[in-house]
């Protein structure tokens, strides 16, 4: 008697499974899925896609039918796929659908789906080598491209042991640093005082399609035409040597030698004061006079209704005093402007105005001070420290020990205002919309005049190309200055003010627009912009 039985085989090419039956009466055999899939596992099929209603049918056919034979495909295999998405030039990520039941994922797989993509270049080996052997990707960066390194621009170094500062410092005990005479850096001429390093043209690389990415060279700066008392070395264009014995101080793209004027006091005995260098005052500046410099100003008694012009710093031991009246009058107050910092012991009626820092160590009474950086009035150590009246206006910070004064006297400080600087930031974009414009219609010339052979063409096309180059540099260095104001914009974000001791009822303060008047008598607070509302930081 003949036994019923079903057997499981592969197809000649392994990619089915085929159920076999042979049905002989009487047919004792009777069969059901966890048998079916029992007998799968034992022949190592179970990894295979499984066809539900075809097994049902089999379980069917068997437990139900006297005799017969056939076969049914009850399962089929999968080898493994490989997808590479390119999300832009310079990565690509690869994700695998495993196998099931057929060939698993291989490096030939990989290379076949990169090279259907076009990508060439950047493979992460270690991560590709990991997908295989685990069999396992889920949207894996596979493929890495590192941009060209841009060129550096020319750096100017100081060659000298010391420099002038020019932004006074502050002792670790909150004292200003009133610089004497004597810290005066001076060269003797023919003493090399800086080195120029030329811009470098950078790095190229390729992106994952093996396209070459040009770096953008750096700015070749050179030194500026307008530098005093220096000229280049006979063996070296960019070494500056003195051509004069002073005090070098730094200066936008290189370095100058200031002469020093010193002066035992300003009035009408001396005159107005009108000097390419540093002027030192060993007395009192008297009212109604005017020192105006290049360099810094030192005046070692005090500044009475005067105005004082320095291209560095402007260093008064003294006082400031001008006359009670409007301070924004520049003809009935004292006025001190300086492109560095301003440091005073004390001001009243005075008007100051700095492209940098500004500390007074005493008082600030009924003065209008601004600064695009930070102002900052009295030290830590010390129980003065004081603005009362007026108006003080700063970039970032405003660091005071005491803000008004009990009279009520009112007093107003503001910092963090990004207004101006977006301002410059979009006219610098809408700029540098029109040379990039600019540019194009270059491009244009120079691909028409590519094609022109003769002689007057050729020199065209030459014009067209330093014409090209100019433009590049300024689309360059108008970026770049955008960037500067970005990040000055963004360090208002950080804007503060930091009252030590007290705020007193009448002051008001201003962070980024934010608005907070006292209508009494506070403590010690920072006040600064959290989530877009002003807040009180308490000490």
């Amino acid at each position: 008697m003949s036994i019923s039985e079903v057997r499981f085989r592969l197809n000649k090419r392994k990619n089915a499974i085929y159920a076999h039956y042979s049905l002989h009466k009487p047919n004792l055999l009777e069969i059901d899925k966890d048998w079916v899939l029992s007998e799968l596992k034992a022949n190592k099929m179970d990894k295979f896609v499984l066809d539900r209603d075809s097994i049902n049918q089999l379980i069917g056919i068997v437990n139900n039918a006297e005799y017969g034979t056939g076969k049914i495909q009850i399962g089929e295999s999968f080898d493994a796929k490989v997808f590479v998405e390119v999300k832009d030039e310079m990565s690509a990520y690869m994700t695998i659908e495993q196998e099931q039941g057929g060939q698993p994922v291989s490096l030939e797989m990989v290379k076949k789906a990169l090279a259907e993509k076009g990508v060439r270049h950047g493979f992460l080996l270690d991560e590709i080598r990991v997908a295989i052997v685990t069999g396992e990707a889920s949207n894996v960066l596979i493929a890495k491209a590192e941009p060209a390194i841009n060129g550096e621009d020319a750096q100017f170094i100081c060659v000298l042991p010391e420099i002038k500062v020019r932004t006074p410092r502050i002792a670790e005990n909150g004292n200003v640093n009133y610089r004497d005479l004597g810290d005066i850096t001076v060269v003797e001429r023919g003493e090399p005082i800086m080195q120029r390093t030329p811009a470098t043209a950078g790095i190229p690389s390729k992106d994952i399609f093996g396209k070459v990415l040009e770096p953008i060279a750096g700015i070749n700066t050179p030194y500026s035409d307008t530098l005093k008392g220096v000229v280049a070395s006979e063996h070296d264009p960019d070494l500056l040597i003195a051509s004069e014995t002073g005090q070098p101080v730094i200066v936008e793209n290189g370095i100058t030698i200031e002469n020093t004027m010193s002066i035992k006091k300003v009035d009408l005995s001396t005159g107005n004061i009108i000097f390419e260098g540093s002027v030192i005052v060993i007395g009192d500046v008297a009212s109604g006079m005017t020192v105006e410099a290049d360099g810094d100003i030192t005046v070692k008694g005090m500044v009475e209704n005067a105005r004082l012009d320095a291209g560095g710093n402007i260093l008064i031991r003294g006082a400031v005093i001008g006359r009670d009246g409007d301070q924004k009058s520049d003809n009935n107050t004292a006025t001190l402007r300086a492109d560095g910092s301003i440091t005073a012991k004390f001001t009243e009626n005075a008007h100051l105005q700095s492209n940098d820092n500004i500390y007074i160590q005493d008082w600030a009474l009924k003065s209008d001070i601004s600064a695009i950086n930070e102002i900052v009035v009295g030290s830590d150590n010390s129980s003065k420290g004081q603005i009362i009246g007026g108006k003080v206006t700063s970039g970032i910070l405003v660091k005071v020990m005491n803000l008004g004064s009990s009279a009520g006297v009112q007093t107003y400080i503001e910092v963090g205002n990004e207004s101006d600087l977006q301002h410059e930031i979009e006219s610098l974009s809408g700029q540098c919309f029109k040379q990039e414009q600019i540019l194009k219609e270059i491009h244009k010339n120079i691909a028409a005049l590519k094609n022109n052979p003769t002689k007057q063409g050729q020199k065209m096309l030459e014009e067209a190309r330093h014409a090209h180059a100019a433009v590049e540099k300024s689309i360059a260095a108008m970026k770049k200055e955008q960037e500067v104001l970005k990040t000055e914009k963004n360090r208002t974000k950080n804007a503060k003010v930091i009252i030590e001791k007290n705020a007193f009822a009448g002051s008001t303060v201003i962070v980024a627009g934010k608005k907070k008047s006292f209508k009494e008598d506070a403590g010690r607070r920072t006040l600064t912009i959290k989530d877009h509302e002003l807040v009180h930081v308490f000490h």
